[in-house]
């Protein structure tokens, strides 16, 4: 069975960055943050995080926020 964990850390792998949004879409992962938060502890991974602003009709004059966590690479 594989977790949650191990399907982030294979898209890092193959994308190299993934944001909250994209984990819903693909991978019904709600809690991105927290799988985050554990390929750095136990993994030992290192992130740069960049902010994304998005702007909808929908929304009017409120922007949503994300996280674009970019997987460092290793030296």
């Amino acid at each position: 069975m594989i977790t949650q964990v191990g399907v982030v850390r294979e898209h890092l792998e193959r994308f190299g960055s993934i944001t909250s949004l994209e984990a819903i879409k693909k991978y019904d992962i709600t809690r991105l943050s927290a799988v985050i938060y554990i390929l750095v502890h136990r993994d030992g991974l290192k992130f740069k995080k960049e902010r994304i602003y998005t702007r909808r009709w929908f929304y009017l004059f409120r922007r949503k926020k994300f996280v674009k966590y970019i997987l460092e690479k290793g030296e």
